[in-house]
């Protein structure tokens, strides 16, 4: 929940690649990056691009990235997947 909160405020998320969630949410280069868990490396890097100066996504197109989580989007994908299984 913290990552959707973040990315709806259009901020850049960084997050390790954990088993349960992040995935779902974050897209590379869209609205942020993952780095494989315990690559300390990795997370380095990604840090440094942007302390670099690395070109992020304009913050509107971050926070667009999550329309799918809003509530409208979300109750209607349900209904939908509803309808096809009592069909």
């Amino acid at each position: 929940m913290v990552l959707l909160e973040a990315i709806s405020y259009g901020i850049y998320a960084i997050s390790s690649d954990c088993p349960d969630g992040p995935e779902d949410i974050i897209k590379n280069d869209i609205n942020g990056e993952l780095f494989p868990i315990n690559d300390l490396p990795c997370f380095v890097n990604i840090l440094q691009n942007i302390v670099d100066n690395k070109t992020l996504p304009p913050q509107v197109s971050i926070k667009n990235s999550i329309s799918d989580f809003y509530e409208d989007s979300y109750f209607d994908r349900v209904n939908s997947s509803l309808k096809k299984i009592l069909a």
